[in-house]
């Protein structure tokens, strides 16, 4: 996967739920610089790509 496209998943995703990129980072990895390190052009784990996918899905189910 592109960064782009991860950085465009992410902003969709925020912007959806309203999530702060700090509060999300918590939420998703627990690291709340997270997607000011993506956006930042940072080496991302293909393992820390899956944790986020992971986590946006459950998000997603637990809120509808």
């Amino acid at each position: 996967m592109k960064r782009e496209e991860l950085i465009e998943e992410l902003d969709s995703f925020l912007d959806r739920y309203g999530l702060a990129d700090t509060r999300f980072g918590i939420l998703a990895v627990g690291d709340g610089h997270l997607v000011k390190r993506i956006r930042d052009g940072r080496p991302i784990r293909r393992s820390t790509v899956l944790k986020i996918r992971k986590f946006c899905q459950r998000y997603e189910l637990d809120s509808a």
